[in-house]
C-alpha cells in the first residue's frame, strides 16, 4: 500500500532543496570573476570662474622619444626603380606620400587607423611612370580632422603583369595652439566630464622618423607622457589651455586632469 509523505516530511525536503540552491547560487556569485573598470585619463573643462564647460573639445598631444627598435612592421618598397616614402614623420598640420614607380600603374592609396578601420582614400587611379607625390592634411573621408594619433598609410601599385605594396606608419601630431579646436579624441558632458581610454593612445608604437625633406632621423616611439588639451568649442579664437607633461605610467590606472580655460 503506497502511503503519502507526511507534511513535516514534505517540509523537510523543500528545506533541503532551498539550502541546495542557496550554496549552489552563493558558489557561483564567488567563481564569477570581477572587471575592473578600463583605465583612462578622465577629468573636467573648467572655465575662468571654475563653473564646467560642456561640449567642450578635448585632445591629447604626443611626444616622442628614440627607439632602439623598429617599431614600423610595414612593408617598404625602396628598390632602384621603386620607392615609396611618408614625411615628415612625426607630422604635423600635413603629410608627404611620395612614390616611383617605373611604369604606368594603377594606384590606390589609403589610411587607416591602427585597428585597419578605413579613414581615407588618398588616391584610386592610374598613374604615369615617374616620381608623384600626394599630400594628406589630416582630414577623413568627409573632410573632418582626425584625433592626434598613429595611422597606416597604404600604397598599393597594379599593372596588368604585376602588382607591388607598401606602407608605413606615421604619427600625426598636431602641436600647435589651435589644436583642440579641430582634432579632438573626446567631448565634455553637460557636467564638464570627459573620459578617455587608454587602449585608444598609441603610447610605445612608433616608426621610422624622417625630417621636413624626407631624410631618416631614426626610430621612435610615443612616450607615455602627455599633453591633455581643451577647446571652448571649434570657433576660431575660442578659449583653449593644456595640461602638459601628464605621465600615464603602465596605462593601467586612470589618470585624472581638469583643464581650465582662460
Amino acid at each position: 500500500m503506497n502511503r503519502k509523505p507526511s507534511r513535516l516530511a514534505v517540509a523537510a525536503l523543500l528545506a533541503t532543496a532551498y539550502a541546495a540552491a542557496l550554496l549552489l547560487a552563493v558558489s557561483c556569485g564567488d567563481d564569477s570573476p570581477t572587471h575592473p573598470p578600463a583605465a583612462s585619463i578622465t577629468g573636467h573643462v573648467l572655465d575662468s570662474a571654475g563653473r564646467p564647460v560642456s561640449q567642450a573639445r578635448v585632445v591629447v598631444v604626443y611626444q616622442i622619444e628614440p627607439s632602439s627598435a623598429d617599431l614600423d612592421t610595414c612593408t617598404e618598397l625602396t628598390t632602384t626603380r621603386r620607392y615609396f616614402r611618408v614625411y615628415p614623420n612625426p607630422a604635423g598640420p600635413q603629410m608627404r606620400m611620395t612614390f616611383a614607380i617605373p611604369e604606368v600603374a594603377t594606384g590606390d592609396l589609403r589610411a587607416t587607423d591602427r585597428s585597419g578601420r578605413l579613414v581615407r582614400v588618398l588616391a584610386s587611379r592610374a598613374f604615369v611612370a615617374g616620381v608623384h607625390a600626394v599630400l594628406w592634411d589630416g582630414n577623413d573621408d568627409t573632410d573632418t580632422p582626425v584625433p592626434n594619433g598613429i595611422y597606416v598609410i597604404h600604397w598599393t601599385e597594379t599593372t596588368p603583369d604585376s602588382e607591388f605594396s607598401a606602407c608605413a606608419r606615421v604619427l600625426l601630431d598636431r602641436t600647435d595652439a589651435a589644436a583642440p579646436n579641430n582634432s579632438y579624441i573626446a567631448i565634455t558632458d553637460g557636467e564638464g566630464r570627459f573620459a578617455i581610454p587608454m587602449t585608444s593612445l598609441p603610447i610605445a608604437d612608433g616608426g621610422a622618423g624622417y625630417d621636413e625633406v624626407g631624410n631618416f632621423t631614426g626610430n621612435y616611439r610615443v612616450a607615455s607622457t602627455v599633453h591633455v588639451c581643451a577647446s571652448e568649442s571649434t570657433a576660431p579664437g575660442a578659449p583653449s589651455a593644456c595640461v602638459v607633461d601628464v605621465p600615464l605610467g603602465n596605462l593601467s590606472q586612470t589618470v585624472t586632469v581638469t583643464v581650465r580655460l582662460p
